[in-house]
């Protein structure tokens, strides 16, 4: 499975989450063609289309990493691109309000035919300021944009016209206007109607066209902005990452956060799930491309990419589990070998000290035997000589020897008990 990563210095990362290898789709970095954002252009995604802060365009074909071509928007400082499959045209915008569609087909244009390719060119001008702009994921036929003191509008692409204009809150227990400062956006995949905003006060509002332009339903739920709003493929869902680093995914049905992802310390710049609802990536300022695992509410791969990173792209290829568990295999049969080499460097240490000890006990026993026999025999010797010498000396003195005191203390006791006996016979015949 493989997850494609565009950073400010223009420069696009292909990752390899069994892995975690890194390719480079093209390495020349270029910071006035920071990429904003990307997408595959056929389903078998051997193109990938990307659009540039300068306002260039580049696909390319990801077998040679080579592009193949660009289209200039000529249009300055763009902060949105999107890519529609639908009639195979790019719509730009930046913060001026400057919307402008173009097909594919039309290349890098001349000075002197730029006036008659702008012809076929469609420019909007929208209410500015632009914080946040966005396609629906439906049809691809409106465009929606907003910013602070700026509600969010709806725009036909095919004719330009306002289609729907959301409206606020209404006022607080005190009177007072909310503010209005909408950061990002989001339609649901399977509507035209729906879309859900995210505030720099930490809200979350939910707009639907048919029902009415107030918000449907809408709550803070964070302290700090949101930063990126991203529809789950589970309409119920939805993800949102703030200018912490924190993620979230909330529940729109109570508009309460059930998970929350909080690996990352930098500002959340890019999102994107993968198509079969079981991963999330995760880019931003911190440098870090992370992946969670959406059932087991963990990371499962974290990848420092060495440049600040502004969005990411999920590939339908999916997880390869073999190459999983060969890797697991490999790091289980390093450790195993690890820990039998240190296993037997110990169990070698310990022999050659243990006949080291062996050999040295066996000379010192040696040693001390024949010392020990030594003095054994000069003991033997002198304790016959000086025996004799001793009795005489303790006979002449007229001291009893152990033997004959050992008869005579068995003599007295005898005599002991004799003298108790006939006590006792001379008591009871007193008695009588």
């Amino acid at each position: 499975m493989r997850i494609f990563v565009g950073d400010r210095l223009g420069i696009i990362k292909c990752v390899s989450i069994e892995n975690t290898s890194v390719s480079f789709v093209n390495l020349k970095p270029n910071r006035n063609k920071e990429i904003i954002e990307m997408d595959f252009i056929d389903q078998n995604e051997t193109q990938l289309i990307a659009g540039s802060a300068n306002g260039i365009v580049d696909i390319y074909d990801l077998n040679k990493f080579e592009i193949t071509k660009s289209i200039n928007t000529n249009i300055d400082s763009v902060f949105s691109f999107k890519y529609l499959k639908s009639s195979n045209r790019v719509i730009v915008c930046n913060k001026k309000g400057d919307v402008k569609i173009q097909s594919l087909e039309e290349q890098i244009v001349e000075e002197e035919k730029e006036k008659e390719k702008e012809k076929n060119f469609q420019e909007y001008k929208a209410n500015t300021p632009i914080a946040t702009f966005n396609v629906d994921r439906a049809q691809q036929t409106l465009y929606s944009c907003g910013g602070k003191d700026n509600l969010i509008k709806v725009w036909d692409i095919n004719t330009g016209k306002n289609v729907f204009s959301c409206q606020n809150l209404p006022l607080d227990d005190l009177g007072l206007r909310i503010p209005i400062w909408d950061r990002s956006h989001d339609w649901k995949h399977n509507s035209d109607n729906t879309f859900v905003v995210g505030t720099s006060y930490g809200g979350i509002r939910i707009f639907d066209t048919r029902v009415k332009r107030a918000p449907v339903k809408s709550r803070d739920i964070l302290e700090f902005p949101v930063n990126k709003v991203t529809n789950s493929i589970d309409e119920n869902y939805t993800f949102i990452g703030d200018t912490t680093g924190r993620t979230f995914k909330v529940d729109l049905r109570k508009i309460q956060s059930v998970n929350s992802y909080r690996e990352s310390v930098g500002s959340i710049r890019g999102m994107s799930e993968h198509h079969s609802g079981d991963y999330l990536g995760i880019c931003g300022l911190d440098r870090f491309l992370i992946v969670y695992d959406l059932k087991l509410v963990k990371s499962m791969m974290k990848v420092y990419l060495k440049t600040q990173m502004n969005c990411c792209l999920f590939s339908k290829q999916g997880f390869n589990a073999k190459v999983e568990t060969e890797k697991k295999k490999k790091r289980k049969k390093e450790k195993d070998q690890g820990s039998n080499d240190s296993e037997s460097g110990d169990e070698i240490s310990g022999s050659a000290g243990s006949s080291e000890e062996n050999s040295s006990s066996e000379q010192s026993s040696s040693s001390s035997s024949s010392s020990s026999s030594g003095d054994e025999d000069d003991s033997s010797e002198n304790s016959e000589g000086s025996s004799d010498d001793i009795d005489r000396y303790w006979n002449s003195l007229g001291v009893i020897n152990d033997e004959e005191s050992d008869l005579v203390s068995d003599e007295s006791d005898e005599q002991k008990k004799q003298k108790k006996v006939t006590q006792k016979k001379k008591k009871r015949r007193k008695k009588k």
